[in-house]
């Protein structure tokens, strides 16, 4: 637990104003859930994302998805050898078969048939009916698809996050005062004020 506790506390200072989507991304790695951030460029979605992740030192696949993405590139390639000799089996080695923690970026540029391939890791943690070891998904956009077939997808996020951009630091300062923040540093830990 303390390594969640100097990762948040290592975090909020550097990233003012996005405290909500820090805690968000750490509490989904530690129940288990997945991660949905929302909003325009420069919102430090990824960065947010990245930093998290290298800093837990778990097996980390990170891919940006476009309408031309391959399910090799997610789930890796057959293998060949395998293939000769009758049977259907993936190299998995650096893709999401093998990761802790997956982070998709741009997750509605994907075509749906990777989307589609991904509900069932999403959901129940398993590739081709076989247990995975992953721990959370992380999915970043600068939008929310309002098509009716992304739906299920999104609703495989428990957490949500639609994000602004924030306000730079010195604004955050001045706009502020203490006892309005949301979060306020208290014997070198971060408390959330009571509503």
């Amino acid at each position: 637990m303390d390594k969640f506790k100097n990762l948040l506390y290592d975090l909020i200072p550097r990233y003012p104003g996005r405290e909500l989507e820090i805690l968000s991304c750490i509490s989904g790695i530690l129940i288990e859930e997945p991660v949905l951030l929302i909003g325009p460029h420069g919102t430090a979605k990824t960065s947010i994302i990245d930093e998290i992740s290298n800093k837990l030192g778990l097996k980390f696949f990170r891919i940006l998805l476009t309408k031309l993405t391959q399910s090799e590139e997610v789930f890796g390639p057959f293998d060949i050898t395998a293939l000769r000799e009758g049977k259907l089996k993936r190299v998995t080695d650096g893709k999401l078969p093998e990761a802790n923690i997956a982070f998709f970026d741009e997750v509605w540029y994907a075509s749906s048939a990777i989307r589609n391939s991904l509900l069932d890791v999403i959901e129940k943690r398993r590739f081709e009916g076989i247990p995975i070891d992953l721990v959370t998904i992380f999915g970043a956009s600068n939008f929310m698809s309002q098509d009716r077939e992304d739906m299920a997808f999104a609703d495989r996020f428990t957490f949500r996050i639609f994000m602004d951009v924030p306000l730079s630091p010195r604004l955050w300062e001045k706009n502020y005062d203490e006892g309005d923040r949301p979060f306020r540093r208290k014997n070198n830990w971060y408390s959330v004020p009571k509503v």
